[in-house]
């Protein structure tokens, strides 16, 4: 056909003899506007003119399990090609395992006990009466070898490296296939910092493989372990997890300068020795050297702290690759105390025990404090009556611990009397007496004023004063004015002293009656007595 002439490549099966078809020549060029692949021919002459059958061109009837084999190197494998449509012949042909072209049959295994042929690649191929006639497919085989080794070496002594500089480690993978598969994974302890793969190297063989990995050493990466791995990842048809074979891990030591971790701010508590205490740490390689400062001065060691020690303390940390500062406030924290109280205080009535009993806590940080009496909580700030009374106690907690102090306090006010002034009535000649007592703490002092007299005599007890007047005459009446006094104050009191009205008249009232009586009784006894006479002198006449 014009515009289709175009080489071919043709086969020549011999069925009898079970041989593959043999290939004649390859595939060069087509010409032709619009053409597709001949892969079914009906003529093929001298292997050069081959005249394309213009329908529609049928997949290969022959399937291949697996697809695809991962083998270890040395291990067997099998597999199976079968073809969906009948086929005059099928076979496997490999430089190992080939079975010929089987006639009669539907599949036909490729079965090798121990491969060790890196470059095998068999293939399946099969002979038929109907399209497409002949075919073939190869079948995806990887040869794998886990490698001899893995080493792990560096180009300086790894006890010895110094923070900031550069190494370098060397991974050396001996003898594995094929490399195209091959990972190679870094490891700092558990953790994957690096990978490197090889998948543009198509060696099949094996082959030895050294990797570098450069870094620079950190304080991190003291004491840590680096491995390098060698992993072959051969796909989800290969050994799940992929088989990796590690070196042996170096261990690495850091040098560098101290590391100082501190607070900006602290508190601690008194009689806490600073340098033993887990406020500020510093790490280094080699251990560093530390010491406590305060402004510039060092803190001896075993001295305790108090809550005198206050400044800006420094703690400074020191090895041969280096000096570290930092500076930290520090709050010097304390338990309550209760300063400054009295055993025993008097107060004037009307102040609080906030303003007058000079009971001061301290403690860092401040004290929550109450006053108590008798076991209630009192207002501090409360006026103090004459009716507060018994012992009071003050109470200062803070969180480290809680402190009291009893104090007796004594209500002082100034004296007052139930009434301030009294009238006192009396007749003359009578005893008068004026009680002057009033209720004071301190107990009052007493003074009288009035008019004096030869006949009015003052006295004073443990309970009040009192006037006595003997006698009481006109001379006597009138005001009599008490004063009580005391620190704190004075009351005073009027007595008004006044006879009882109309005491001389109904005296001489009384007089007249008696007179009266007695006149009459003497009149009564005259008469009745002459007359028992006359009765008598009558009878003994």
């Amino acid at each position: 056909m014009p515009g289709f002439l175009y080489t071919r490549v043709c086969h020549w099966r011999n069925i009898d003899n079970d041989q593959p078809p043999r290939q004649q020549s390859e595939p060069r060029e087509y010409s032709g506007e619009g053409m597709r692949l001949c892969d079914p021919w009906i003529i093929c002459a001298l292997g050069l003119l081959c005249i394309p059958h213009l329908g529609a061109v049928p997949e290969c009837p022959l399937e291949i399990s697996p697809q695809r084999a991962v083998v270890r190197y040395g291990d067997p494998v099998t597999a199976n090609c079968t073809t969906t449509q009948t086929a005059r012949g099928i076979g496997w042909e490999a430089p190992v395992g080939a079975t010929g072209m089987k006639t009669g049959v539907q599949s036909v295994t490729w079965n090798v006990s121990s491969l060790t042929d890196w470059t095998v690649e068999p293939t399946c191929y099969g002979d038929f009466n109907t399209e497409p006639r002949e075919c073939r497919k190869n079948l995806n085989i990887s040869l794998y070898k886990s490698p001899d080794s893995v080493s792990l070496s560096s180009d300086g002594p790894v006890d010895q490296m110094v923070e900031g500089r550069q190494y370098q480690l060397q991974c050396a993978v001996q003898n594995i296939a094929p490399v195209q598969y091959l990972t190679v994974n870094w490891y700092r302890g558990q953790t994957l910092i690096h990978s490197q793969t090889f998948s543009h190297n198509t060696t099949r063989t094996p082959v030895n493989v050294s990797v570098r990995h450069l870094f620079t050493a950190d304080r991190a990466d003291n004491g840590q372990q680096f491995t390098c791995e060698a992993e072959l990842n051969l796909g989800p048809e290969g050994p799940q997890p992929p088989p990796a074979t590690r070196a042996k891990p170096l261990k690495v030591t850091v040098l560098y300068r101290p590391v100082i971790t501190c607070p900006p701010s602290a508190t601690v508590k008194e009689g806490q020795i600073l340098v033993s205490s887990d406020l500020c740490t510093a790490v280094g390689n080699p251990p560093p050297d530390t010491q406590w400062l305060i402004e510039g001065q060092e803190i001896e060691p075993n001295d305790p702290l108090s809550r005198r020690d206050i400044g800006q303390f420094t703690f400074e940390a020191e090895n041969e690759y280096g000096k570290v500062t930092q500076n930290v406030i520090i709050t010097v924290e304390y338990g309550p105390e209760i300063k400054g109280c009295p055993t025993s205080i008097a107060v004037k009535e009307g102040q609080s025990l906030k303003s007058s009993v000079p009971c001061t806590a301290v403690g860092n940080p401040p004290p929550d404090t109450q006053w108590l009496i008798e076991g209630q909580e009192i207002e501090p700030d409360e006026p103090l009556s004459r009716r507060d009374i018994g012992q009071f106690t003050l109470e200062a907690e803070n969180k480290y611990g809680k402190v009291t102090q009893n104090v007796n306090i004594t209500v002082k006010y100034q004296p007052a009397f139930l009434r301030s002034e009294e009238t006192t009535q009396t007749v003359p000649g009578n005893i008068t007496v004026l009680v002057c007592s009033a209720d004071g703490n301190p107990p009052p002092r007493y003074n009288w004023t009035y008019s004096t007299a030869d006949n009015v005599a003052l006295k004073y007890t443990d309970r009040g004063s009192t006037v006595t007047i003997n006698g009481t005459s006109t001379s006597n009446i009138g005001i009599y004015t008490c004063f009580a006094t005391n620190e704190v104050g004075e009351a005073q009191k009027t007595f008004k002293v006044e006879f009882t009205p109309g005491g001389n008249i109904g005296k001489k009232i009384g007089i007249i009656i008696g007179v009266v009586l007695v006149l009459l009784l003497i009149g009564v006894i005259y008469k009745f007595g002459n007359a028992s006479s006359l009765v008598n002198c009558r009878q003994f006449h």
